[in-house]
């Protein structure tokens, strides 16, 4: 029992930490696809699962070129072949899938594209012990869209642009009160235009945690990142952390942390990081809702900034059989930690309806905002900062034949 309850608190800690990533994946501005309707993730258990998939959608989209002083709208088809894999056994488990998108539009031909977006994740947890846990995730999105990229979700036109992140870990469970976990991070963002600006961005996380009770949980920790921008110098962000999880009531926790943030390197500067969480289990589904603040990168504009993300997720599951509900709500400021003059609010809310018409074929249906403004239009690195507003309006079936292996 011991043995149980400390591995799915390692995974549990886990999915918090890597719930900002994720969730920006699953909800991502193109066909929202990248894990499926929850009636394909649902029955990805077993020792050995091929799930094969296909997306046939139709798209409105009012602002093609993610510009609003080029505003253009199209109708456009989409089509999303995938493939997800899912192993597990007692003492590991291993689930990974891809994606691609192709686009026929039909006034701006010249869009038309084979691989408009690609999506690749890894989720692995491997037990080395009872004690010890390794963990590793990887997230991988190609788009032509750069919101949809970008790790922040911040806009510089349309243009082709890649984002990786690798997150290995490890969990030590101490005593039965008491775990240590380091977790690293690298994050690259390449843009093909010369509006934007590459980076690269490593990370590493040790946190010491101690239940203090049944229900509360105390952790101090230590972050430490280096952000290596194209055409800058490097800057590196040290943080110390304390913080508090609380167990409410058993379908109610939250938890708290933050310190102060040490900037050196191409600016010197003490600022602040700090995350807020609350996750809800409710008779209808779930909610969730978070803050961030972190220094970081503003997508292709560059950086350093400091950036705050404050966002949600409320999920139904209840008003029909095989009718799953979301609503994805995500702002965030990006502000330059120097002179960089980079000062950009985007909005992006995700309202989307899957329904399992049978056990091998759903209905997608999404609507998508996005809103992208700022108060500098040119940055400091002379690069342009464009305002955005656009709808996305998607209306598809998704096929998927899960293939079981005991």
């Amino acid at each position: 029992m011991v043995f149980r309850r400390s591995f799915w608190s390692v995974v549990v800690g886990v999915l918090c930490l890597a719930w900002p990533v994720t969730a920006r994946a699953q909800y991502t501005g193109d066909v929202p696809i990248f894990s499926g309707p929850d009636f394909f993730s649902t029955a990805a258990r077993g020792p050995f699962m091929i799930i094969p998939t296909l997306t046939i959608a139709q798209e409105y989209n009012d602002n093609v070129f993610l510009n609003n002083a080029n505003r253009k709208s199209d109708y456009i088809t989409h089509a999303s072949p995938g493939l997800r894999v899912v192993m597990e056994s007692p003492g590991y488990r291993l689930s990974g899938g891809y994606f691609a998108t192709a686009e026929k539009y039909l006034h701006e031909t010249q869009l038309d594209s084979l691989f408009h977006t690609q999506g690749l994740f890894i989720e692995s947890t491997y037990l080395v012990t009872p004690l010890v846990t390794l963990t590793f995730n990887d997230t991988l999105t190609a788009s032509d869209y750069t919101n949809t990229a970008s790790a922040e979700g911040i806009a510089t036109g349309r243009t082709r642009a890649v984002s990786n992140t690798l997150a290995p870990g490890v969990t030590w469970q101490i005593d039965p009160r008491t775990s240590l976990g380091f977790l690293g991070s690298y994050t690259l963002q390449r843009f093909h235009s010369n509006n934007a600006h590459d980076s690269d961005v490593y990370g590493l996380n040790v946190n010491l945690n101690y239940d203090l009770t049944r229900r509360l949980r105390g952790t101090i920790g230590y972050q430490v990142s280096y952000l290596d921008i194209e055409g800058q110098a490097g800057t590196t962000a040290q943080s110390p952390r304390a913080g508090l999880t609380y167990q409410f009531t058993p379908t109610l926790t939250g938890s708290v942390s933050g310190g102060p943030t040490f900037i050196t390197g191409s600016e010197d500067k003490v600022s602040g990081a700090g995350t807020v969480s609350l996750t809800q289990r409710l008779a209808f589904g779930s909610a969730s809702a978070f803050y961030d603040r972190s220094i970081a990168v503003a997508g292709g504009l560059g950086g350093p900034t400091e950036n705050q993300s404050v966002g949600g997720v409320l999920r139904v599951t209840t008003l029909a059989q095989g009718l799953t509900l979301d609503l994805a709500p995500t702002y965030t400021t990006s502000n330059s930690v120097g002179q960089g003059r980079i000062d950009v609010n985007a909005l992006r809310v995700v309202a989307r309806a899957n329904y399992q018409v049978t056990p091998w074929m759903g209905l997608l249906v999404s609507y998508n905002f996005f809103q992208q403004h700022t108060e500098s239009a040119l940055t400091a690195t002379g690069l342009t900062v464009n305002d955005v507003d656009q709808n996305r309006v998607f209306l598809g079936l998704q096929f998927g034949f899960p293939i079981r292996k005991d």
